[in-house]
């Protein structure tokens, strides 16, 4: 007897959803992508090539996709069309994205099925989500594919139109894209703030004081009732901003050393502040990355790599989101939790709950433990070391999403202000500060690791202090710091350019001709060539910021449209008349 058949995209995947599903299924898996627009002339089908196509991919006219089978997936298609052909049943279980839905329609066409396939979809892969999938199938979202399929074409066509003027610059293999271009372009931007940046010259001063109990460093605050001027009361020109800093010079910084040298200081202000420190909120994509690179020194592809082990062993909820929202379930799970490990204070009366965004990815839940009940890191140890990358992550995320659901920590932030009268410098002030958590609240179960402290000395107004040296440093501003992938990556998001399943390929892409990424990504002469001698002269449309996120926006559209196809027809004629008349500027030049 024939069985129904249900195709995944990953093959790390079969494993997994084959024990869930059991032996009354066939899983097989696509390994990715089946079909796509033709890699060159010599792909594209014998029945087009005397015809006009545009871009070696696209009808003319109707905007109509040429899509081909690949020679080495040739072999993949045949397997499962010969099983699909038996199965009484056809489930696409492709991933719940554009991306995931263009290789569920994909399968639909190439396999040329009997009838309608069944379209399921879960956000993490655990036997109630795949259960429920398979008891409550959908259809394919043809606007979901329509949006993929404007954007597959959009991008053809710019690499088509635009890549072979950009080669007049030089170099067979040189090409940019619709959301490439924009990302070199910050590259680029932030390298002429680095080279135009001009330094200016400031000092620090510090104090080792000790009462009868501590000893302890104190910070140079102000002089002549002004604050002390710092890197910030610059502009990159070097030029002085702020009226109401004091800018001592070297001279000045010699003689308040030896007044602290030489002085007698007391306290004359302690004032104490209550603190709160907000939970963290749960994960998406983009701070799944800054907090791994800030915390296990990952770097992006590695983290999203490392995720989707997580992910495809059933661990994780969906690794590419927009969304920091928590389901329901999550949330139980979450305080059952932090019921059973923590005291009453440590979980508020209600849930936390945290916005969203409004992209196409919005429906996604929040990066978590997958299930109604998390495993805790511990129970991981027996399949992972501790030192292991699966484990760090899993941990990571883990600690996070259980914070999230945690209350607030409480403290007292505590600052002292330390004297020494002068004739010349008026009221020299000292300071430190520092905070006690008197409750920990979330902290108890992640603390901020950059979070520096020194222990505060037993003080009140008036009490002597004995300053047992002090020490200045000469200090530059600094220009602005190149972008790192993670940092790239954050602002691509906060200018609504690209989307999460995008952002680790962006950085592949510009780093393979354009930038060079070795500890940061600094941009080589051909990228600030491309940008300032071809790009910004001839078409900034496609490197502009604002036009690149409202892209993004219309292809949101089309897959909220009430006829998709029309607004992708729409969408690419209108882009294709912007093209052409750049095109013919350039050419006319």
């Amino acid at each position: 007897m024939s069985k129904p058949l249900v195709i995944v995209e990953s093959p790390t995947k079969v494993k997994t959803i084959s024990k869930i599903l059991g032996s009354e299924y066939i899983v097989k898996s696509s390994v990715g992508h089946i079909r796509d627009l033709p890699r060159n002339t010599k792909s594209i089908p014998a029945e087009y090539k005397d015809k006009e196509i545009y871009w070696g991919a696209v009808k003319p006219k109707d905007f109509e996709n040429i899509y081909v089978i690949p020679e080495d997936r040739k072999k993949v298609v045949k397997e499962l069309r010969d099983l699909a052909d038996k199965a009484p049943e056809v489930y696409l279980a492709t991933d719940d994205d554009r991306e995931g839905e263009a290789i569920a329609y994909h399968l639909k066409e190439a396999l040329e099925l009997k009838k309608e396939p069944k379209r399921i979809k879960f956000n993490e892969i655990t036997e109630p989500a795949v259960l429920n999938a398979i008891e409550n199938p959908e259809i394919i979202d043809i606007g979901k594919f329509k949006s993929y399929e404007a954007r597959r074409t959009l991008d053809r066509m710019i690499g088509y139109e635009i890549s072979p003027k950009l080669r007049d610059l030089g170099g067979a293999f040189i090409s940019t894209g619709r959301v490439q271009g924009p990302a070199i372009r910050l590259i680029v931007e932030k390298e002429e703030e680095r080279l135009s940046f001009v330094k200016s010259k400031y000092f620090e001063i510090d104090a080792t004081c000790k009462t009868s109990d501590i000893e302890f460093l104190a910070d140079l605050k102000s002089v002549k009732g002004n604050k002390i001027a710092s890197s910030k009361d610059f502009d990159k020109n070097g030029k002085k901003i702020n009226k109401d800093r004091e800018y001592i010079t070297e001279k000045d910084c010699n003689q308040i050393l030896d007044i602290l040298n030489n002085g007698s200081a007391k306290t004359s202000k302690i004032k104490e502040t209550p603190r709160s420190g907000k939970p963290p909120k749960p994960l998406k994509t983009t701070s799944l990355q800054s907090s791994a690179r800030n915390n296990l020194g990952f770097q992006p592809r590695k983290t999203m790599s490392v995720a989707q082990k997580l992910y495809q062993e059933g661990l994780i909820t969906y690794m590419r989101t927009d969304s920091i929202r928590l389901s329901e379930t999550a949330i139980k799970a979450s305080r059952e939790y932090i019921s059973e490990n923590f005291t009453n204070d440590h979980l508020p009366s209600e849930p936390n709950f945290y916005g969203d965004s409004k992209n196409a990815q919005a429906a996604h839940e929040a990066i978590r433990p997958s299930g109604d009940s998390f495993t805790e890191p511990k129970e991981l140890l027996g399949k992972y070391k501790e030192d292991s990358d699966e484990f760090k992550l899993y941990s990571l995320i883990f600690n996070i999403t259980v914070a999230s659901q945690m209350t607030e920590a409480k403290g007292i932030t505590k600052s002292i202000e330390i004297e020494i009268q002068d004739d010349t410098f008026g009221p020299i002030v000292l300071g430190i500060s520092g905070t006690t958590w008197t409750f920990g609240g979330y902290r108890d179960l992640i603390k901020d690791l950059s979070e520096k402290s020194q222990e505060l000395p037993d003080l009140k107004e008036g009490d002597l202090v004995n300053i047992i040296s002090s020490n200045s440093e000469e200090k530059f501003t600094t220009p602005p710091n190149r972008y790192s992938s993670t940092s790239l990556i954050n602002k691509l998001e906060e200018l609504g350019i690209g989307r999460p399943s995008t952002y680790v390929s962006i950085i592949e892409s510009i780093t393979s001709v354009f930038i060079n990424s070795e500890s940061s990504l600094k941009p080589r002469i051909l990228a600030i060539a491309m940008i300032n001698n071809f790009m910004k002269p001839y078409f900034d449309l496609y490197i502009d910021y604002e036009f690149s996120k409202l892209m993004e926006d219309e292809l949101d559209k089309i897959l909220e449209s009430k006829n998709p196809e029309e607004a992708k027809i729409k969408f690419l004629e209108e882009s294709y008349e912007k093209i052409k008349k750049h095109i013919e500027g350039y050419e006319n030049a």
